[in-house]
């Protein structure tokens, strides 16, 4: 279904469907609503808990508004019986239970019907299976259970039916987990794959000097051209040794950002993230997308007061650079244009007219989340489609 959704998003997707199926752009954006409304919707039953007050009045609205544009925009014709059915009827009480017994997470069939092993087939198993036996012998293998648990867990403070969590333990006994200091720790490394990038004297151009022995493939394939261009001329002349390495990993807060020329040898995996920008007028920050290239790490012995040097890392300070190719301007909605909630829409800098994609250098400090793109196949050059976090979801199911 998402797929479905990110497909109709671009600008091929909708020139299809135009074109080979002969839709109008009104029936693309309706199908487009329902996909997306679809989904949402099994994003917001999802939730461990709901506001209470706007459950009935907005909840319970948006609910019958829906599939009764479902309804109208998908008529089952194929059967008599239609869209008359006890499954979909059942979806019009969902707030009316939610309302009454709590979130579907509580008392959905799935985990509770793990319990039917400990309470129905383990103590049937030890009956002798006779109709007018089993209901009470059965019984009474859980009560012995239950009462030989409660004296266990008051002599021996541990249950001997609970499953043994050897995994959270190490060898004397204690936890691995980190012991929480009553503040947020962001833990941060970069490293991984990595190559050396090498000024040639002879000739004046830029060449792989050498690689780590679990990036081999890197020589075989390259490296993107622009990413070399953009190095030999802002950061090899100001480098007395006339070589910089570039590392292809980042990790921070349990986030993994790639930036391969050649993952694994099966081609080239460049991240996306989140980055925070702060305006230098009002002081308001702002989220921007960007493409993540390389990682450099520059040192004291690097002047970033040379005014020579690039803008992006003029006055900057010593630390981890990510090479980013950013968008011009933070995402912009496409629910004006498409009426989609899910996705926005954003232009790469430095693809005008076909020219080659304009790089900088970013702390990684600022890197504030990943994120899921694509590209807007048959749009402008540069233009991609940001897939809004998935936690956001169960907000936009709202009709």
């Amino acid at each position: 279904m998402l797929v479905a959704c990110l497909v109709m998003a671009t600008d091929a997707g909708i020139k299809l469907c135009k074109d080979e199926v002969g839709m109008s752009m009104q029936e693309i954006i309706d199908i487009q609503i329902i996909f997306e409304g679809m989904v949402c919707y099994n994003s917001w039953f999802s939730q461990e808990s709901y506001d209470v007050h706007p459950l009935m009045e907005i909840d319970c609205r948006s609910i019958v508004k829906y599939y009764t544009k479902l309804v109208k925009i998908f008529p089952r014709e194929t059967t008599e019986q239609g869209w008359k059915m006890t499954k979909f009827h059942q979806q019009m009480h969902t707030v009316r239970n939610i309302e009454r017994f709590g979130s579907p997470q509580v008392f959905n069939g799935g985990p509770m019907e793990k319990n039917l092993k400990f309470l129905c087939k383990l103590p049937a198993k030890t009956s002798q299976k006779r109709h007018h036996l089993m209901d009470l012998q059965s019984g009474q293998r859980i009560i012995e259970n239950i009462a030989i648990g409660v004296a266990c867990r008051e002599f021996l403070g541990r249950d001997p039916f609970d499953h043994d969590d050897t995994d959270s333990l190490a060898n004397d006994g204690t936890t691995n987990e980190t012991p929480s200091t009553g503040t947020d720790i962001i833990s941060i490394s970069t490293g991984g794959a990595r190559f050396i990038l090498k000024l040639q004297e002879n000739n004046g151009g830029f060449a792989i000097a050498s690689v780590t022995s679990n990036s081999a493939t890197i020589k075989t394939s390259g490296v993107d051209l622009d990413l070399i261009r953009f190095l030999g001329k802002e950061v090899l002349p100001f480098i007395t040794k006339k070589s910089i390495e570039v590392l292809c990993e980042h990790k921070r807060d349990g986030n993994t950002f790639h930036a391969h020329p050649n993952y694994l040898g099966q081609g080239s995996w460049y991240d996306w993230a989140d980055f925070k920008w702060i305006d230098e007028e009002s002081g308001i920050p702002y989220i921007v997308l960007g493409k993540i290239f390389g990682f450099v790490l520059l040192g004291p012995e690097f002047d970033f007061t040379d005014p020579q040097l690039c803008a992006s890392l003029r006055n900057e300070t010593t630390g981890i650079f990510a090479i980013v190719n950013s968008c011009k301007d933070p995402s912009e909605s496409l629910f004006n244009s498409r009426r989609s909630k899910m996705f926005e829409i954003a232009h790469l800098m430095g693809y005008e007219s076909g020219k080659r994609k304009q790089l900088m250098f970013v702390t990684v400090d600022c890197i504030s989340a990943p994120a899921v793109v694509v590209p807007n196949i048959g749009g402008i050059p540069g233009s991609v489609l940001q897939v809004k976090p998935q936690h956001t979801w169960q907000s936009f199911f709202s009709f």
